[in-house]
């Protein structure tokens, strides 16, 4: 394959990213944002050429959430259907789970979740013409890190944000975790849910998940895991600061929203 190696590449709808792809040595999969045409690869929507192993995507700027298989997903349930459930994946249209896509269910014992539950899932099925399918287990039919999400607070922030805070190579939640005991699920679609001891400790990560975005501080800009713990304390102390001057609770009004 030629041009193979073009990471922090900007690319827009239509342009050819990269050629002979039936020609590579090595098994690629071609992910969000790009589409195969014969032996070429092309762009779908605009954003940066990602390489994460041998999965090539587009991170874009772009909230609303375009479904691609095996992609994995937060998502919130809003309504009950037959068998399953509608799900709100940050999409333009509504997701489908079956109630037997959890670890041990059956038609018989189906998972009973209620509207306004948080679930981790991977997409299953994806198609413009359909809504796509969800699922809470792995291809062996076990839950590993997918199912409900108990409690918590979800966010909504770009896809690109997301896709950042998933990646092993993000060094800030694990120097925000050094500091603030916390659980996380990063979904690939925009959505992110936290759960901490408090509501008031959910809203200060996501703060200082929010200020840090806005610096243009990622998995790029912040390759070491001293320099986040210094950022991370950075503000914290800021935030600190700001509550004794009495403007801690205004600074959070909009921390769901970035």
């Amino acid at each position: 394959m030629t041009n193979i190696d073009q990471s922090q590449k900007f690319c827009l709808p239509g342009q050819f990213v990269f050629e002979n792809v039936l020609q590579s040595s090595s098994e690629i999969t071609i992910a969000g944002g790009l589409k195969q045409a014969d032996d070429q690869v092309i762009a779908t929507q605009c954003g940066y050429l990602n390489m994460k192993k041998d999965q090539f995507r587009l991170e874009s700027c772009q909230k609303n959430y375009i479904a691609h298989i095996n992609d994995h997903i937060v998502g919130i349930i809003i309504d009950k259907k037959e068998d399953g459930y509608a799900v709100d994946i940050n999409s333009y249209k509504n997701a489908y789970l079956p109630s037997t896509e959890f670890e041990g269910a059956t038609r018989r014992n189906q998972a009973q979740l209620k509207s306004g539950s948080s679930i981790f899932g991977r997409i299953t099925t994806a198609d413009k013409h359909m809504e796509p399918t969800l699922s809470c287990i792995t291809h062996s039919g076990k839950s590993s890190t997918f199912g409900q999400l108990a409690g918590g607070a979800i966010f909504r922030c770009t896809t690109t944000l997301s896709h950042d805070l998933a990646s092993e190579a993000n060094k800030i939640l694990p120097a925000l975790g050094s500091k603030i005991p916390f659980e996380i699920a990063c979904g690939e679609n925009g959505l992110v849910w936290i759960q901490s001891e408090n509501s008031r400790t959910i809203l200060q990560i996501w703060e200082i998940i929010s200020r840090l975005n806005k610096r243009g501080l990622n998995t790029k800009t912040v390759p070491t895991q001293q320099q986040a713990t210094s950022l991370v304390d950075e503000i914290l102390q800021g935030i600190k600061e700001e509550q004794q001057k009495g403007g801690g609770n205004k600074s959070h009004r909009n921390s769901t929203q970035i």
